[in-house]
């Protein structure tokens, strides 16, 4: 009998979002495969971000969708076993890991679907717990991601996978938050509209994309999202990082850098960093005015 080809999904040692390069490359050559079976390799993984199991997960469910076969080759390092279980891949690939009584506060990855703002609600009471946010603060926040979500879908298409993780890292005093789509991209969903047709690149579009009230929609009140999340990560000095096609962009409170990546991800992923600190209460004072018509 022939054996079924097998395509092997090495992930790195630590994968990070701002060196995203590797996961990328990873991610393309798991979507070209058409047949056989795909293994995802975590062995070698000493650390387990949500960028990287979010690759994972949608690697796993974008080939079940073609028919490809999923096989899993679990971490070794036991801090990587916590992460992989409290991130959620090991439900996502029905993989069954004995874990102590050890508690971390994540979100796990959530498949997104659209209408079900569930997990804006989710990430907004994992902020709240560990963020000191005003409550026109927390509304904004809400807000923000709420219309990212929704952009999986309004801007994508029913077909786009949505996917949103978060986990906090308490010894770093961080939490971070993952929403990534497979839609067309930032630029080209701009680009719909004439007065952004004109974009260079993808590093411009994603820049533009976090402006107030830019969108590629042509419905009032939109374009909130991006530009609520990059200004609530400049007041918390955070940082927010943008993938999409061939730009990189990061955000942070003084400064914003562009990169042009040698891969393209086809899709958008949005990734937030943010400051634990119970010394300050976050507020969006300069905003709020600006923000009622929405509530």
């Amino acid at each position: 009998m022939e054996t079924a080809p097998q395509t092997i999904i090495r992930f790195p040692s630590d994968l990070r979002i701002f060196r995203p390069t590797t996961g990328i490359r990873l991610w393309n050559k798991a979507l070209n495969v058409e047949s056989g079976q795909i293994i995802l390799d975590f062995s070698g993984v000493y650390f387990l971000r949500p960028f990287a199991a979010a690759l994972a997960a949608g690697i796993g469910l974008l080939a079940r969708r073609r028919g490809v076969g999923i096989i899993v080759e679990p971490p070794q390092r036991e801090n990587v076993l916590h992460q992989f279980h409290y991130l959620g891949l090991d439900k996502q690939f029905s993989l069954k890991i004995e874990m102590g009584r050890r508690v971390v506060p994540a979100i796990p990855i959530r498949q997104l679907n659209l209408g079900d703002y569930s997990p804006a609600d989710e990430s907004v009471d994992l902020l709240e717990r560990w963020i000191r946010l005003s409550p026109d603060l927390k509304k904004l926040t809400h807000v923000g991601i709420k219309e990212t979500i929704d952009n999986v879908y309004t801007h994508a298409g029913r077909e786009s996978l949505g996917l949103l993780a978060a986990n906090v890292i308490r010894p770093h005093k961080r939490i971070r938050l993952l929403i990534l789509d497979t839609g067309p991209g930032i630029r080209t969903t701009l680009s719909r509209r004439s007065e952004y047709s004109s974009l260079e690149n993808d590093e411009e579009a994603i820049e533009l994309a976090t402006e107030n009230r830019v969108t590629g929609l042509f419905e009032q009140d939109r374009g909130w999202g991006l530009y609520v999340l990059r200004e609530l990560i400049r007041t918390n000095m955070g940082e927010m990082v943008i993938l999409s096609g061939r730009g990189c962009v990061v955000f942070r409170q003084e400064e914003t850098v562009r990169k042009k990546l040698v891969a393209t991800f086809p899709g958008t992923v949005v990734h937030l960093e943010l400051r634990i600190d119970d010394r300050y209460y976050f507020t969006f004072e300069d905003l709020i005015s600006e923000a009622e018509i929405i509530f």
